[in-house]
């Protein structure tokens, strides 16, 4: 169970409150939006937030939202992307809609992930591609040298919309 996190005023506020609406605004049943503190984390210095979807064959949303840098963010089971505000506070709308729109897209379209592992389990790299406004939004972690692990297993993952 998540517990309460603080939200400050401002762009946490904001996207906390645009993410409730998104996910309010999806058909009755199809996704629950946890904000808080994870199960789990030590301390909670800025909200995180979870959109796992009823559907098990769509993509589960997760990060944290940071006043003052922005939300880090992770589609899938591990491509990762950082939409960065800095101090600029013109520059936090830009980013809550730009979040928003990721997700929207998360909800109502098909895409793939490419995840390779090493022989722990870690994620060396990952890849998924989402199609925004006729433009490519790509998310996705690559250790530097990856490609020098002898032993990587690599996964495919296909997602569907979530309703």
């Amino acid at each position: 169970m998540w517990e309460p996190a603080y939200v400050s005023s401002g762009f946490e506020e904001g996207v906390v409150e645009g993410l409730r609406a998104a996910v309010q605004a999806l058909p009755p049943g199809t996704a629950i939006l946890e904000v808080g503190k994870p199960p789990g984390a030590d301390k909670a210095l800025f909200p995180s937030f979870m959109i796992s979807p009823a559907n098990p064959q769509s993509a589960r949303i997760q990060g944290a939202i940071i006043g003052g840098q922005g939300i880090d963010l992770l589609v899938g089971r591990g491509s990762a992307a950082e939409l960065w505000t800095g101090e600029d506070r013109k520059r936090e709308t830009t980013v809550c809609k730009q979040f928003l729109t990721i997700c929207h897209v998360v909800f109502t379209t098909h895409f793939s992930e490419v995840i390779r592992r090493d022989n722990r389990g870690r994620v060396l790299y990952s890849r998924l591609t989402l199609q925004i406004n006729g433009s490519e939004f790509v998310l996705g972690t690559n250790v530097i040298f990856s490609r020098l692990f002898s032993k990587t297993q690599e996964e495919r993952y296909e997602y569907q919309p979530y309703y």
